[in-house]
């Protein structure tokens, strides 16, 4: 499995169209693990069912790969 990578906005940007493991610290509360995906032409992270994340995506990792039969 890789490590996780930080998201900074100056950064290059994480790979598009492609389902991530995304670290969100939300405005209020604890940080949180979900699925999303990088929205390259809005610049913004969006959601398993298409909406923006809400809260400040801080890291990012690929999915790691399918167990095996």
């Amino acid at each position: 499995m890789s490590d996780w990578i930080p998201f900074r906005i100056e950064d290059a940007d994480p790979p598009s169209d492609r389902w991530l493991l995304i670290c969100v610290q939300p405005r209020v509360g604890p940080r949180d693990v979900n699925i999303g995906t990088w929205d390259a032409y809005r610049k913004q992270w969006r959601s398993r069912i298409g909406f923006q994340v809400h809260g400040e995506v801080t890291h990012w990792m690929e999915l790691p790969e399918a167990p095996g039969e």
